[in-house]
């Protein structure tokens, strides 16, 4: 089973991924965590590549009076920081690449700015190896979902536990979501071996939220279970706070 359908009508507007491995979105969550946690504002993806030119710009300015100028306007808050403004730069001259022609960009800008990020990718790989249980393949993750799937096992995933937050629906081998994205904790006794078990939770996204105000809540995922021979496992997914995308873009000298 896929959630192809679903997550398309959902997501419209995403970019294109065919060239995106299952575990390159990662790099990109932890990025655009860097982000939210630096600033009270974004922008539209169609505007990085802009934003990425002004943000250089500013960092070859001797005077720094360019970047203490626009650090307001993109930060939205706070006292002029040049570490936090390069970390931004670094950020979004990145974002506004192609995440499946740029993963090396992307390790490199993760691990500079989220290193756990990096370590997160490489256990997925691990993940979707089947180093850590049933291999497991990532759909999708990104601001509005999470979806993967756990790959057929030999032995039945017993004694699973699901705690998540910020999601207000899924569909899958869970339907327990909170309607408002309180935590929520589910016990599930067994999931058949030999079978693909599915799931995609989903979170409200504010429609056009003011510049300076959050678009949607942090959320997160934890799935645990016994997968046989006495060994327990456990998966973690984040997503990032996203902040509203309506904010003007700093206007040129």
């Amino acid at each position: 089973m896929r959630f192809g359908a679903l997550l398309v009508a959902t997501v419209l507007a995403a970019p294109a991924r065919a060239d995106v491995g299952p575990c390159d979105k990662l790099l990109e969550q932890g990025i655009r965590s860097y982000v939210s946690e630096s600033t009270r504002n974004d922008y539209r993806r169609a505007a990085y590549e802009s934003l990425c030119a002004t943000l250089e710009r500013a960092s070859k300015d001797s005077t720094r009076d360019e970047a203490k100028r626009i650090f307001p306007e993109v930060v939205g808050e706070g006292e002029y920081d040049r570490v936090k403004l390069d970390g931004l730069r670094t950020a979004y001259c990145t974002l506004g690449k192609s995440l499946g022609a740029n993963q090396r960009l992307y390790r490199k800008a993760a691990g500079t700015l989220r290193p756990r990020a990096v370590e997160a990718w490489r256990r997925c790989l691990d993940a979707a190896a089947g180093k850590y249980g049933p291999p497991i393949e990532i759909e999708q993750i990104d601001d509005y979902a999470l979806s993967f799937t756990l790959r057929p096992a030999a032995h039945d995933l017993r004694s699973v536990r699901i705690t998540m937050e910020g999601f207000d629906r899924c569909v899958g081998f869970v339907r327990g979501a909170d309607p408002n994205g309180a935590s929520v904790q589910l016990d599930i006794p067994v999931l058949a071996r030999n079978k693909e078990h599915d799931l995609a939770c989903f979170r409200r996204v504010a429609k056009k939220p003011p510049c300076g105000t959050e678009a949607a809540a942090p959320a997160s995922l934890t799935i645990r279970f016994d997968g046989g021979n006495g060994r327990s496992f456990e998966h973690r997914f984040e997503l990032a706070r996203v902040m509203s995308w309506e904010c003007p873009l700093p206007a040129s000298p």
